[in-house]
């Protein structure tokens, strides 16, 4: 074996690995969120190979989005002297055009303005002819627009009996129900693993704060993580306060393979080509049409 091979063959192995790294190593992402009265703070952290690379949000902050890939930051700071000055110049900027505009008005406004009598009749004359070709031209339209709604609605009721045929077959039904199953897994992924703290909430009606609690008690109060959670519902006042510390992981792998297997189902591939050979016929008969 030469060795250009071993060279090409070793720097496809690297490749190789290196992709599986990046598929097995997990994302880490960290939330706080703070809302006391007139306070507010979010901070939003994550982490990519091992720290390689970092992403970290930060509300109130001069710099709220930080990038790093390596150590390396890709957004530098920026001085609030700079922004200051920009401010400044483009206010500077406005003032002189309006300035400008305001004195080229002034001077192209003309001094007097004269109408004789005979272009009034003229002008009467004209505006009646308009008027009566206008009325006719309305009554055209008219009749159009009633045969033209006409045959939509008859288009529409033949595309939704096309669209709800195609739901209710097997192939679709079966795809319909996979692809949840497999949205609701990368959903359980994704969702945090640990949730820490409190939020006070009381819609403006108790029906909301109702909603709010029962959407909570089933989506989140059976979950491990958020045994260390409270939610004090509010039915008498208006309120929205609270502290919650979120820790999760993505894995891009599990990721990954369900939306493949999504994407590449049989099932899918057979809905695509009914499709597309219904737009087809559709437009061979707009062809004829016209």
């Amino acid at each position: 074996m030469s060795i250009f091979l071993k060279i090409l063959l070793y720097f496809l192995l690297l490749i190789f690995v290196i992709l599986l790294f990046a598929l097995v190593c997990p994302v880490t992402y960290k939330l706080h969120f703070r809302k006391h009265e007139k306070e507010l703070l979010i901070s939003v952290k994550a982490n990519y190979l091992l720290g390689l690379l970092h992403f970290l949000f930060q509300y109130p902050s001069e710099e709220q989005v930080r990038i790093r890939i390596f150590g390396i930051p890709l957004r530098k700071k920026r001085a609030k002297a700079n922004t200051q000055s920009k401010t400044q110049e483009q206010q500077e900027h406005k003032k002189t055009c309006s300035e400008e505009t305001k004195t080229d008005e002034s001077e192209s406004l003309p001094q007097g303005s004269e109408i004789s009598y005979e272009s009034q009749n003229t002008n009467e004359d004209a505006n009646r002819e308009n008027e009566t070709v206008t009325e006719n031209h309305q009554e055209d339209k008219n009749t159009q627009e009633k045969d033209s709604i006409f045959t939509r609605c008859k288009h529409l009721k033949k595309e939704f009996l096309f669209y709800r045929h195609l739901v209710e077959t097997e192939f679709t039904q079966g795809f319909i129900r996979d692809a949840l199953k497999r949205l609701l897994q990368i959903l359980s992924g994704i969702l945090p693993k640990k949730v820490k703290g409190y939020i006070h909430f009381g819609g403006n009606t108790p029906d909301i704060t109702g909603l709010a609690m029962a959407g909570y008690g089933m989506v989140f109060c059976n979950r491990r993580g958020f045994r260390n959670f409270t939610f004090d519902a509010d039915f008498e006042n208006p309120v929205f306060e609270g502290e919650i510390w979120i820790k999760g992981s993505i894995l891009p792998a599990f990721v990954l393979w369900n939306a493949l297997r999504i994407l590449l189902d049989k099932r899918l591939r057979k809905i695509r080509k009914v499709l597309k050979v219904h737009k087809n016929r559709k437009l061979k008969k707009e062809n004829k049409d016209g």
